[in-house]
């Protein structure tokens, strides 16, 4: 089953290089978010190949952790909690 996501979320995400494969792929998802604060700084578990966030434009390291700016990314979490 598709995640589904408003167009307009969908569309200001134009940095991804993965062709926002986590609307589709539930075998294998998103970064995991360890927190959120305020509902906008989602702070994120990176997959393993992604560790270093080098595949990733919307990830950005903070200290020894991770945040996402990723627009899907944080519209699946206040969507669907995941």
């Amino acid at each position: 089953m598709e995640t589904e996501i408003n167009g307009d979320i969908i569309s200001k995400t134009n940095c991804c290089r993965k062709n926002k494969s986590c609307l589709k792929d539930k075998a294998n998802p998103c970064c995991k978010v360890v927190s959120c604060i305020s509902g906008e700084l989602h702070f994120v578990e990176p997959k393993d190949n992604n560790r270093h966030h080098g595949n990733c434009d919307y990830q950005k390291m903070f200290g020894y952790s991770f945040y996402c700016n990723c627009p899907v990314r944080k519209e699946i979490y206040r969507k669907y909690g995941l």
